[in-house]
């Protein structure tokens, strides 16, 4: 009794790889100062969201006494929650660069056209950020 099973070989086109230089990121922030410049309360509002979020955040679980070494490691996982929250920017800065207004309310509205796929992200990014908060309470109990 043999076995003659096979494995096909991938014969599609090999994947370009681009390269850029080590300045290219001063290039990307300058455009992002550009969308804010001419966006700037998208730009703002976002800021302000952040900034009370994690100020309310943090005055919260130090009023309550509660979990206070976890502070850290929450403002760490706003980096995971992060890109869920940048779905707006990401919608301003394209609107700007078709030549098209761009407002709060289109940015808003940028969620609405893959709900599925943006939740669905969001809940795996959650669920890291859950894993970390763990870990951090592991370490922390050491």
């Amino acid at each position: 009794m043999s076995n003659t099973d096979s494995v096909p070989v991938f014969s599609g086109p090999k994947p370009v790889i681009r390269h850029i230089d080590s300045s290219q990121p001063w290039t990307w922030l300058a455009k992002g100062f550009a969308d804010l410049k001419a966006a700037p309360g998208v730009g703002l509002a976002y800021g302000l969201l952040a900034a009370v979020s994690s100020f309310v955040l943090s005055m919260g679980i130090w009023a309550a006494d509660l979990f206070f070494y976890l502070i850290l490691p929450l403002m760490a996982g706003f980096m995971l929650i992060g890109p869920m929250l940048a779905v707006g920017l990401y919608e301003t800065s394209r609107r700007l660069q078709a030549g098209e207004s761009a407002g709060l309310g289109d940015s808003i509205a940028a969620y609405k056209r893959n709900t599925s796929q943006i939740a669905g992200m969001g809940l795996v990014l959650m669920l890291f950020l859950l894993a970390w908060i763990r870990i951090a309470t592991l370490l922390f109990a050491l």
